[in-house]
């Protein structure tokens, strides 16, 4: 189900962008919308184009390809940012185009050397379903600057495997390169678990001041009424008094 709403809260984003492009009547902005995300789009081809290269033994196509999509990556957030048309479409779908680069480069490692990717596999997976568990809560799962090292090292060191391989550079550079990727990955999940439980924790320290809060006040309120209630009984029985003197 959870699934489901993610797929269900893309569409949604997918169609007010395609909206927005849709009013928009300026040529040029309306180009500038679309340049971004059709760059970052490109990088679902990656699985189709990487794949069988790689796996006809064409390592050094395979990272003529690599390079050409990281680009993409590099670019599309750099022009989306520099003509101010960054979008929550832009942003999901640049998450799961990371994802499908990401995948186009480990599946043929995993046939050839699968104990260099299965590590950061598992690490990647842990480090997505923390964020995916934070966004559910509504917390604020962004990414931080040790994130975006990680992110950077773990291409970097995917990239070096085919460049070793490519090229019959001795494939320790890639072992080296991938643990570190490794401790960055270790140390972003740890942040990111640490960032979402002090969230946690924030709301439960908001939820009890306000509901202090509230009970001062009901507390104020009470205490008044009560007040009231003894200064009007004592005036009736003032008046009580006086009405018996007179009688």
């Amino acid at each position: 189900m959870e699934y489901k709403n993610v797929v269900k809260e893309f569409l949604e984003s997918r169609k007010k962008y395609l909206n927005d492009l849709k009013n928009e009547k300026n040529k040029v902005t309306r180009l500038k919308k679309r340049i971004p995300n059709i760059l970052t789009a490109s990088r679902l081809f990656t699985p189709v184009v990487v794949i069988p290269v790689t796996l006809l033994g064409s390592f050094k196509l395979g990272l003529i390809s690599t390079i050409f999509f990281a680009l993409t990556d590099t670019f599309d957030g750099y022009l989306a940012r520099k003509w101010n048309v960054v979008s929550n479409y832009g942003k999901t779908l640049d998450t799961i185009c990371d994802k499908m680069f990401a995948l186009g480069l480990v599946i043929p490692i995993l046939f050839t050397n699968p104990m260099l990717v299965i590590p950061a596999i598992i690490l990647e997976g842990i480090i997505a379903d923390i964020c995916y568990t934070s966004s559910k809560k509504n917390n604020n799962a962004h990414s931080t600057l040790l994130g975006k090292t990680k992110t950077v090292l773990l291409f970097s060191s995917l990239v070096s495997i085919y460049l070793c391989k490519g090229f019959n550079i001795p494939i320790e550079l890639a072992y080296g390169l991938m643990g570190i990727s490794n401790i960055f990955q270790v140390a972003s999940s740890i942040q990111y678990y640490d960032l979402d439980k002090k969230e946690d924790l924030q709301k439960v320290i908001n939820f009890t001041k306000e509901n202090s809060e509230v009970s001062k006040t009901e507390e104020k309120k009470t205490y008044q009424n009560i007040k009231n209630n003894l200064l009007t009984s004592n005036q009736n029985e003032k008046i009580l008094v006086k009405t018996m003197k007179k009688l």
